[in-house]
């Protein structure tokens, strides 16, 4: 049987191994490999790069937002069928999910799954987040955005 616990995260085009979000990663896959739980990884990268300047990112952002665009990722996790518990680590972009994890999240079906937010830089926008996890996927079990792992490990 493949691994029941996946470890998902955004990374921008080209930034793959820096970022809050890899970090993050990383951190959660070492605690859980620590505790004898073996965990898939995957990183949810878009096929277009996104500006580097703030301005123009944020005006990408704003507009695949209002838009509900759902641009193009880098490749699928293959073992999903098999996973019980995904730790989803995203950015707070604009108060929302960036339009390239929604993209993932039509992907796959995750009913009767557990999904553990795990929101870099919140500024206060982690729990519309999890509310619009919680809306687009009714039948999954979301946990209140955590920073902690804990809550997957019981």
């Amino acid at each position: 049987m493949k691994d029941k616990f996946l470890i998902a995260c955004f990374a921008r085009k080209g930034r793959e191994m820096t970022g809050d979000s890899p970090r993050i990663a990383a951190m959660v896959l070492d605690a859980l490999r620590k505790k004898g739980i073996e965990a898939g990884q995957f990183t949810i990268t878009p096929v277009e790069t996104y500006p580097d300047d703030h301005n123009e990112l944020d005006a990408v952002v704003k507009t695949e937002i209002s838009s509900h665009s759902r641009p193009e990722i880098v490749g699928k996790y293959s073992g999903m069928r098999h996973v019980e518990k995904i730790v989803l680590i995203v950015p707070n972009w604009r108060d929302a999910l960036p339009p390239a994890v929604t993209t993932f999240l039509d992907q796959y079906d995750f009913n009767d799954k557990l999904i553990v937010p795990i929101v870099c830089h919140d500024g206060g926008g982690g729990k519309n987040i999890e509310g619009e996890l919680r809306k687009f996927l009714p039948k999954t079990w979301i946990f209140p955005g955590k920073r902690s792992i804990q809550p997957i490990l019981k």
